[in-house]
């Protein structure tokens, strides 16, 4: 059986600030959410699980480049 190895790697945090001031700009793909409920919504900046009553972005985010093999763009969320 092949092993197979990956790495889980923050955001840089150029992504989590545009994305905050995105929503601060009302963007219609940047939304700002109250968590309510744990393990529901992981901050893909600092690696968390954003806590019940906390806020957070949801927006889309490339996480493969366009054009490259199993690329798509997907909803992820940072902490507001």
């Amino acid at each position: 059986m092949k092993k197979f190895e990956f790495r889980v790697v923050a955001l840089p945090t150029e992504v989590a600030d545009a994305a905050r001031k995105a929503a601060a700009e009302s963007r219609p793909d940047h939304r700002v959410l109250v968590v309510d409920s744990p393990n529901s919504a992981p901050c893909r900046h600092c690696l968390q699980w954003a806590k019940p009553r906390e806020q957070v972005v949801l927006f889309p985010y490339d996480a493969i480049a366009p054009g490259q093999p199993y690329s798509e763009r997907g909803p992820i969320f940072v902490h507001a």
